[in-house]
């Protein structure tokens, strides 16, 4: 429960806007996290108000804890990044993919919406790997992302998976060429396995 109310969090940090099925989840998180709200420090100095999607705890301040993602289980996130994209997925009716509308945003809203949020798993990896000060510590969030892209292929979520190998190959992380030689050589075959599998290369045949 507690590092689903922390990811849930760091989620509302990056403002990513929930679809209404995630606001319920968030809901239930609420009212179990408010039945122990007994149990945390007095210390007012250490709290403020938490925002879920917009939202918070009237009269209640809580502790905000960022949880970091080497903390997270890769198989927990990979569920919950494709229950997200599940949402948005199933949202885009048919008439948005037909001639061409995905290319005009505004007769297109659903199919724009999974669009900037693929943009966003991108932007989120490379923003993790990056803030991280030393090769061996980038080299270990690299690590976890190949494992979580891994397990949403395995749940057949290619869109999220892309993304996260997206934000890998982001030129500010690629580069980092002491970071990648910490890697061992099963996450490099991982990562060259995923590389492969979204190559752009002969797509037009």
């Amino acid at each position: 429960l507690q590092k689903m109310q922390k990811f849930f969090t760091k989620l509302s940090v990056h403002k990513f806007p929930y679809t209404t099925e995630e606001s319920s989840i968030m809901e239930l998180i609420k009212s179990w996290v408010f039945q122990g709200i007994h149990k945390t420090t007095k210390d007012a100095s250490m709290y403020e108000t938490p925002r879920f999607y917009g939202g918070s705890f009237p009269g209640v301040k809580l502790k905000i804890e960022v949880l970091e993602i080497l903390e997270l289980n890769p198989k927990e996130v990979a569920e919950q990044l494709t229950l997200m994209d599940h949402a948005l997925f199933t949202k885009i009716p048919p008439r948005e993919l037909l001639l061409k509308s995905f290319n005009r945003p505004e007769e297109s809203p659903n199919f724009t919406e999974m669009v900037s949020k693929f943009n966003r798993w991108a932007n989120w990896t490379s923003n993790e790997v990056l803030k991280k000060d030393t090769p061996l510590q980038r080299a270990e969030v690299i690590h976890q992302f190949i494992r979580i892209a891994k397990k949403c292929v395995q749940l057949k979520n290619y869109n999220t998976s892309c993304a996260i190998i997206g934000g890998l190959n982001n030129s500010a992380v690629s580069r980092l060429k002491q970071t990648w030689e910490k890697l061992g050589k099963k996450d490099v075959r991982r990562y060259e396995e995923l590389v492969k599998l979204f190559s752009m290369e002969n797509n037009f045949k």
